[in-house]
């Protein structure tokens, strides 16, 4: 670059963490398939079940966005649930984002209904949220092992 107009630059840095563990600050967040206190990832093909992502504000948040992935062995069994505190929600093949416009301290459940389709061992990775604007405040869960029969 020559001359005396100043350079702006963006740097990033793209990975896979394949040992992702739980990180929280301004939020904390937890998910589960089927019932809150199952210990064990063990699903049935063909049988509906719930991804459920509890996300807990510790402060006012503005602009937050929360992606939920689905695992590969699971298509969507419904996109019809919504709760008052979304403003959009889009379903991808691999994940589920949800955007809120302002969140309030307290705890936020979301829910994606899914249909297992194939049997096997499968990697669940983390949930995030996140500011949308200032990624750098944000949480996510650690990654999950499920199991299809």
């Amino acid at each position: 670059k020559t001359g005396r107009a100043p350079l702006y630059l963006g740097i990033y840095q793209s990975y896979w963490d394949h040992e992702a563990q739980a990180k929280s600050g301004d939020f904390k967040i937890r998910s589960w398939l089927g019932q809150r206190d199952s210990s064990l990832l063990l699903l049935r093909a063909g049988q509906p079940t719930e991804l459920v992502v509890e996300v807990e504000v510790l402060k006012k948040a503005d602009y937050v966005q929360i992606e939920i992935p689905i695992p590969a062995a699971c298509t969507y069994a419904s996109k019809s649930r919504r709760t008052g505190v979304e403003v959009h929600r889009e379903h991808y093949k691999d994940r589920t984002a949800i955007f809120c416009r302002s969140l309030l301290p307290g705890t936020y459940r979301f829910v994606v209904e899914l249909l297992p389709r194939y049997t096997g061992r499968y990697t669940c990775n983390p949930a995030t949220v996140e500011w949308m604007y200032f990624p750098i405040f944000s949480a996510n869960t650690s990654i999950k092992k499920i199991k299809v029969e």
